[in-house]
């Protein structure tokens, strides 16, 4: 059986004083779609990768926010349950702000490297994107 691991890796908003562990908490409780579907994956435009929050109106593009993200090889997937586990599991490893949870997923007889993600990013869509399907 593999441990999972944490770091503590983020981008440099990270340090910001502006980017606070609110927008993180309300990212996970709030937009995340919290079911046991396998919906949240790596994706390049983060649309179905996970959830964002940051200051401004829900339903819009803020200019920068917590993302809370599932990361690694195309096949990874994470339910929306799985991830807000995850940022509890990070939270109590010690992570501040940003960070990520390394866990083991199997494809085909192949480990991939997969992790959820907590990070500060530029273009965060604030709110629950229904029209992702596992």
């Amino acid at each position: 059986m593999h441990r999972d691991t944490y770091d503590r890796k983020g981008s440099a908003m990270c340090g910001s004083t502006t980017m606070q562990v609110k927008y993180c908490d309300e990212a996970v409780n709030n937009f995340l779609i919290r079911d046991d579907e396998y919906r949240y994956r790596p994706d390049v435009y983060n649309r179905c990768a996970g959830a964002c929050s940051g200051q401004g109106a829900q339903g819009t593009t803020v200019t920068s926010g917590c993302h809370v993200s599932v990361e690694g090889d195309a096949a990874c997937r994470r339910s929306g349950n799985q991830m807000w586990q995850d940022y509890q599991d990070l939270r109590a490893n010690g992570a501040g702000k940003c960070g990520s949870k390394h866990w083991d997923q199997w494809d085909n007889g192949k480990k991939l490297a997969c992790r959820t993600t907590v990070n500060y990013i530029s273009d965060c869509m604030k709110g629950k994107d229904e029209s992702c399907k596992a």
